[in-house]
């Protein structure tokens, strides 16, 4: 038995220096109780999964750009680059452009471009002098090639409220034009990231003058993704997707990123007993699945699968995982090294081992659904025909008793010496009357009445009334 003591000095002079000091003592002569002092280590370790911080407002990702084949940027793959609002706000030239994005040897800033655009093939409107970050040259910076004629890339444009659009075919490679009206010749035009104020706008040319392309052009974006596609269906790159059940929820890096951004904590020990500190930015899980409305209910159990599909149980409450897609891990004596793996994100969770708190490589998160209880469903209540009246020579009025918490009643007839047969289904509960009409005179009827309520889809029956009759 291992009991921890607080490392406050006055406490513990206080405890050894008074009687119960010595009853301690006697304690352990008797029970062999040995005593450690927690450290700072040892306290993180229990504050696993506990411990999440808003990213502060001046760090946050105001922009993100993402390449489904790039090289050089930071993250996991070196696939992305996340900008602040500062960043944004710092950039006005080549100089400074290439300061933010800090890749590659292509100018990548351009001024005094003009755009033209139409929204219903007829009208142009037009954005002239515009200035800002060429996208081609970004791409190329970044090593986002398009592999020549069979594969080509595509941009994907999120806006500040989450709205995304794809663009057409061809986005980088595919020459695109500015129109000074609908009859003259097209100008050459390379898509840019209009930057003015710290906000990036998308602006992109046109095929020809009569071509609608306004719904490419996105004022204040917050993320430009460019894929690498082979195929004109192809979606846009996922870096996790979500298994429940038979149904797979995809999220590109812009909706795991702005599902919400902290920093974490994670403590533990490697197989060799050494102490890890691992400091990390990313999103806690349980945002990311509800950033697309999958909820988890008590019994779902969830499995984080590698590109082979080997599954690591999660074993805690999902609110406890968190998914870095950037951080370090520090030894106990200093020694630093960048967070990797093979996907775009490490897993952590809580625990003290390795082996429970950090899981690499995780592409799917797997849930299986508890099977719900089957639900004990009391049948409706019975009720009665309270009166049988003829409103004319060839009809019959039955009445019956109201009853609650019911979806309607079902009656049934039949004539004497004949079978019963259900002639009315009556789809309100407050209605207590039905005539049946067109019968014979002189022939003696019998009624019966019953309730019935839908539950999950499934109807359920009372028993019937008490049989009644009338002769016309």
């Amino acid at each position: 038995m291992r009991i921890l003591l607080s490392e406050n000095k006055s406490l513990k002079q206080k405890i050894l220096g008074g009687s119960l000091a010595l009853f301690l003592s006697f304690c352990v002569a008797l029970s062999g109780i040995s005593f450690a002092y927690a450290d700072e280590f040892d306290d993180q370790a229990a504050q696993n999964g506990k411990n999440f911080t808003p990213v502060p407002d001046n760090e946050k990702t105001s922009f993100l750009l993402f390449g489904s084949g790039a090289s050089g940027g930071d993250g996991m793959q070196g696939r992305w680059e996340m900008l602040t609002k500062d960043d944004m706000m710092s950039i006005s030239n080549n100089t400074t452009a290439r300061e933010v994005f800090d890749a590659g040897t292509y100018a990548i800033w351009k001024s005094g471009q003009n755009f033209s655009t139409t929204t219903d093939g007829k009208n142009l409107t037009f954005d002239l002098g515009t200035a800002g970050i060429n996208i081609k040259n970004l791409a190329k910076n970044y090593k986002i090639e398009s592999g020549g004629n069979d594969n080509k890339s595509r941009l994907l444009i999120v806006d500040q409220d989450g709205n995304s659009v794809s663009s057409r075919d061809y986005a980088l490679e595919y020459p695109r034009y500015y129109f000074s009206d609908m009859t003259a010749s097209g100008v050459e035009v390379t898509p840019l990231l209009k930057i003015k104020d710290g906000v990036f706008s998308l602006r992109t040319g046109q095929d020809k003058a009569t071509e609608v392309t306004a719904d490419l052009w996105k004022d204040d974006i917050k993320t430009l993704q460019i894929d690498t596609i082979t195929t004109a269906t192809a979606k846009p790159d996922v870096v996790i997707d979500v298994l429940d059940g038979k149904t797979e929820v995809d999220y590109t890096l812009s909706d795991v990123v702005y599902s919400g951004q902290y920093d974490a904590v994670f403590a533990y020990r490697n197989a060799a007993d050494e102490q890890i500190t691992a400091t990390v930015r990313g999103a806690r899980l349980s945002d990311v699945l509800a950033a697309k409305s999958i909820k988890i209910a008590s019994g779902d159990t969830l499995y984080g699968l590698d590109a082979n599909g080997a599954a690591v149980k999660l074993t805690s409450p999902i609110s406890q995982y968190f998914l870095a897609y950037e951080g370090a891990e520090t030894k106990a004596d200093a020694t630093e090294t960048a967070l990797t793996s093979n996907s775009e994100f490490v897993l952590f969770g809580p625990g003290t081992t390795e082996s429970q708190v950090k899981m690499k490589d995780i592409y799917t998160i797997k849930i299986i659904r508890a099977t719900p209880p089957t639900p004990v469903v009391k049948k409706p209540p019975m009720t009665k025909i309270t009166k049988l009246t003829k409103p004319t020579k060839r009809s019959i009025r039955i009445r019956w008793a109201k009853r609650t918490g019911i979806k309607g009643y079902q009656i049934r007839m039949k004539r004497a010496g004949g079978t019963y047969r259900i002639i009315k289904t009556i789809k309100k509960a407050g209605t207590t009357t039905f005539v049946k009409k067109k019968l014979k005179k002189g022939k003696k009827y019998y009624f019966m009445v019953r309730t019935y309520k839908v539950v999950n889809g499934k109807t359920y029956y009372s028993k019937w009334s008490k049989a009644r009759y009338r002769k016309l």
